[in-house]
């Protein structure tokens, strides 16, 4: 990559999913599984249409995130936790269901 394709790259808000590591591949299928889980157990199952309008994001955002295609940076993840109403420790345990939320 060169100095431009960098400075390009910094300007980007989400990360493409490319080839890697298994360790990171689960972690991605995690967060994609996870983000429709809570987005469904919210008060009428608010769809991934309206999850991106409500973060200011473009209309298949979340869709993105849904099929693994992108995953958010972190001020865009931490939105989607609040947005959840969970933590980001509560996102990543995959035990917790918000009992507020279900």
């Amino acid at each position: 990559m060169d100095t431009e394709e960098k400075i390009g790259a910094l300007g980007k808000e989400d990360e493409t999913i490319g080839e890697e590591s298994p360790f990171v591949l689960n972690y991605k299928n995690f967060i994609k599984e996870r983000v429709t889980e809570l987005r469904l157990a919210l008060p009428n199952k608010v769809s991934e249409y309206q999850m991106s309008y409500d973060l200011g994001k473009s209309s298949n955002y979340i869709q993105s995130i849904s099929k693994g295609a992108v995953l958010p940076k972190m001020t865009m993840f931490l939105r989607i936790c609040e947005y959840c109403h969970v933590t980001p420790a509560e996102f990543f345990d995959k035990d917790f269901h918000n009992p507020d939320i279900t």
